[in-house]
């Protein structure tokens, strides 16, 4: 039957298709009922904790086969794929260093590539994971992040924002998505200030746009 579901932290299209018996989230997120959303939040992957998405009714498929034998049936889901890239505090890419990243009783190991980049498929219920990369280095042989799922909210948000500062090493306080504090402030000038912008310490589109370019996409 179909309804109307409130989204939650963590929430995404993925997790939220699962939830609810869907192989493939574009059913849920392209229905005409979700236009108004799909405008709103273009990447499925981010969410707003309070959005309404629409949950139509399953079509149910049918398959023609032979009766009295036993027949196997497969379904497909889209896979669902944690994207990172790890830089250190000078904003360098840590490139081509081992990797562990640990999900459930999961431990999952591979190599950064030569931008330090980061691609598992994961379940998509996924809400937290650890990872840890060994730099090699005698000083620092062993960098660790906790790692928190889906809780990104877009950069269309003050909250979104703050976060995207936060992951580059630019914000150190509260993620409270208050954006006229001086810390945040400061934090914003500081970055405005290392991608020659214009320090005015305000949220504008231009920042939005620049930290969309600088966080989401791989670079």
């Amino acid at each position: 039957m179909a309804e109307t579901y409130t989204v939650k932290k963590n929430d995404c299209f993925a997790s939220i298709s699962k939830k609810f018996g869907f192989a493939d989230y574009k059913i849920i997120y392209n229905h005409a009922q979700n236009a108004e959303l799909k405008r709103k939040r273009p990447n499925p992957n981010l969410l707003v904790e309070g959005d309404k998405v629409f949950i139509p009714d399953k079509n149910l498929g049918e398959e023609a086969c032979s009766t009295e034998q036993l027949h196997n049936f497969v379904l497909k889901r889209p896979k669902v794929k944690l994207r990172i890239v790890v830089k250190d505090d000078q904003g360098k890419h840590i490139a081509d260093k081992k990797y562990e990243l640990k999900i459930g009783e999961k431990m999952l190991e591979g190599s950064t590539d030569g931008q330090g980049f980061i691609e598992k498929e994961i379940p998509a219920e996924t809400t937290r994971a650890q990872l840890k990369v060994f730099t090699g280095d005698e000083k620092l042989k062993v960098l660790s992040w906790d790692l928190s799922v889906g809780e990104l909210e877009p950069s269309e948000t003050n909250l979104g924002v703050q976060a995207r500062l936060h992951n580059l090493g630019f914000y150190y306080g509260r993620l409270d998505g208050k954006v006229d504090t001086q810390q945040s402030k400061s934090s914003i000038e500081t970055y405005q200030g290392k991608n020659t912008m214009t320090k005015t310490g305000n949220v504008d589109d231009a920042l939005r746009n620049k930290l969309r370019d600088s966080h989401d996409v791989k670079s």
